[in-house]
């Protein structure tokens, strides 16, 4: 606590920030240094009328400065300052450095705005007639009580004629209501954490200390369609056990293939694979490996293999060094047979590497096993269902080769109710591998939505109408806990009787980006029915779950954390009257000077990357590796994802 102290006067002293008011200099690139000679816009300025260009042949300070020429006296020309928070009734006092080569009194403008953009006032000086060299043209105002940003403009005034030049420009305030003094949240959380440069989702409460006026949200995808019908002989209606793999070249989804309803891994199952360039129009191989109902030309990468079709969940191999042969892997199998190793060098021509890689008397293999190799865990986990207590459930398995697994235990769930989950669907999320992401199947026996009469207009085998069945998102970050921080539905069924029958609506495994802003989730429909299918619905990226304030505002205080690099971004979204913004304080609560909310530029929009910055700009790197928290300024406004990085 005295080192964190201790750090926190060694920074505001070593930035020359005082307790109080505000006296630095409110503008950026005050002397037009960081521009490029001869530039129309300098950094950090907006034109808003008129031609302007930087000059470099010595300024008032510095080799830099501004210079306007004005060739009509009948016109006005103005550039603006960066508009920044304002502290409503505080005292601002504006300058700038002006040199006259012509007729003209050239001045300088202090603007107010309240938070709809429209001026509430504003003052100005101008240089006396006839100056000679550069002179200091000095203005003060109060901000009014409605004031939100305020800004400084240079201006030449209708009647003014030559060439004007600008250097060394400022604003400043003494005074004045912080607005974003905040809601007082406390900090409960004392445990620190280090999150590095990885990208953390706000889809569970890892980072999350304490809300007011916000909250923790689940986004439902958005359906985007049919993307795949299960209409060739060898598939049919009870196709399904779905993964989808993204590579360098394109996406794959693989899946069972199995026209009537049987014994799990019965001789006629087969394991087929579908082709896509962008994951949304999708085409059928004639791959010409297996003769399947006299035909050869069909997209079967596996059969006559049973019971090995039934569940066959391949993935592809990220651990360094993997020999290109094992580069593909997958596991499949059922309760009688265990759980076997194929390989694969691309994902189309498999072979056994080893059988009974995981057997037990006590667990039931008959859905897809989700294995990966864990780059935060260094080795390869993998989630499939056992039983507990007559409910459907999830354990896990750990190994160093893929070879030899460790026993099975039981994943725990906290204080979620038991639920069937007949298949887990546990994957890396791509974007953020060390958080797994599970889009589950949860399964609800016995409980009957479809009549009589409609399961016989859909044409529904028989079997399969007694039961009902959604997607839930879970999430865990390694080990056997699962978070289910959401119960309520993920994907919900469909719109009409097809979708409500038994073991329908299952997600396909992995989720993969299909956009620049996009990802996509494949689920089967339709399930024992002649209009199965694969569906595909569509999210921004990292938006499964986002932090969320309404009009009315909100707050958002993060856990203490350190953390590695330069630039902090979000993914986020505004709506036209919303804002976002970030303030970085000590473990004890404590805004850091320069990292505060009122000198966090407002962040509007909507982006999946967008860096933050304050009045001093975007670095942070003098934080790095300190114990700090992050206080989000919230209105209209959702967070969905936050990372540092260099």
């Amino acid at each position: 606590m005295k080192n964190q102290a201790a750090f926190i006067v060694f920074f505001m002293i070593s930035l020359g920030f005082a307790s109080g008011a505000e006296k630095g200099n409110l503008v950026s690139n005050p002397g037009f240094e960081k521009s490029e000679a001869g530039s129309k816009v300098p950094s950090g300025w907006t034109v808003v009328r008129g031609g302007f260009k930087t000059a470099n042949d010595g300024g008032h300070t510095g080799d830099r400065y501004l210079r306007m020429v004005d060739p009509d006296s009948k016109t006005s020309l103005s550039l603006a300052a960066r508009r920044v928070t304002a502290r409503p009734g505080g005292n601002y006092t504006a300058s700038a450095w002006m040199r006259v080569a012509d007729k003209g009194r050239p001045g300088v403008y202090i603007n107010f705005y309240n938070a709809q953009g429209s001026r509430l006032h504003s003052v100005h000086a101008r240089t006396e007639a006839s100056p000679k060299g550069w002179v200091l043209v000095k203005i003060s105002a109060t901000a009014p009580e409605e004031t939100a940003n305020v800004s400084l403009s240079l201006y030449s005034f209708a009647g003014d004629k030559g060439t004007f030049d600008f250097d060394d420009v400022t604003l400043s305030v003494e005074g004045g209501r912080d607005p974003f003094a905040g809601a007082n949240l406390k900090g409960k959380i004392s445990e620190v954490v280090d999150i590095a440069s990885r990208r953390e989702l706000f889809m569970d409460h890892f980072l999350i200390d304490q809300m007011e006026g916000a909250r923790l949200e689940m986004n439902r995808p958005d359906d985007e369609g049919v993307v795949l019908k299960f209409d060739k002989a060898w598939e049919g209606p009870f196709c399904g056990y779905c993964t989808i793999i993204k590579t360098e070249t394109g996406y794959s989804v693989y899946y069972r293939g199995k026209v009537g309803a049987g014994k799990d891994g019965d001789t006629g199952e087969v394991t087929c694979v579908a082709k896509s360039k962008d994951g949304i129009n999708w085409v059928r191989p004639k791959l010409n490996l297996y003769e399947v109902d006299g035909h050869r030309d069909n997209n079967v990468v596996l059969a006559r293999n049973a019971p090995y079709s039934h569940n066959f969940s391949p993935w592809l191999d990220t651990r360094p060094g993997v020999p290109k042969d094992q580069r593909y892997k997958a596991l499949a199998g059922i309760h009688s047979s265990g759980i076997a190793l194929f390989v694969s060098p691309d994902g189309l021509s498999w072979k056994i590497l080893k059988e009974k890689i995981l057997t037990s008397k006590d667990f039931a293999f008959d859905s897809q096993a989700c294995a990966f190799w864990s780059e935060s865990e260094k080795q390869y986990v993998c989630y499939f269902r056992t039983w507990k207590n007559k409910v459907r459930w999830v354990s896990r398995s750990t190994s160093k080769d893929a070879l030899t697994w460790t026993d099975p235990v039981e994943m725990t769930f906290g204080d979620a109710p038991a639920e069937h989950l007949y298949t887990n669907q546990t994957q890396p999320y791509f974007r953020a591998p060390h958080l797994y992401l599970s889009t589950a199947a949860r399964f609800m026996p016995g409980r009957q939505v479809v009549t009589d009469e409609q399961a016989q207009k859909i044409n529904v085998n028989p079997k399969y109408f007694k039961d009902t069945s959604d997607a839930v998102l879970i999430t865990s970050r390694g080990g056997s806990v699962y978070d289910r921080t959401f119960l309520t539905s993920f994907i919900r069924p469909g719109i009409g009787a097809k979708n409500w029958v038994s073991r329908t609506n299952y997600p396909a495994l992995n989720v993969v980006q299909t956009g620049p802003a996009e990802m996509s989730v494949y689920v089967n429909q339709d399930y024992a029915q002649p209009t199965a299918h694969l569906r595909r619905y569509s999210l921004r990226l990292d938006g499964f779950a986002s932090v969320r304030a309404e009009y009315s505002g909100g707050e958002l205080l993060t856990r203490p954390f350190t953390y590695t690099g330069k630039q902090l971004s979000i993914n986020f979204a505004t709506s036209a009257a919303g804002s976002v913004r970030v303030e970085i304080q000590t473990v004890e609560g404590k805004p850091i000077p320069g990292f505060t909310a009122m000198e966090c530029r407002e962040q509007i929009g909507n982006e999946i990357d967008r860096t933050v910055s304050w009045n001093s700009g975007s670095d942070v790197s003098a934080l790095a590796g300190k114990p700090v928290r992050l206080r989000f300024v919230m209105k209209d406004a959702d967070i969905f994802a936050l990372k540092f990085s260099h």
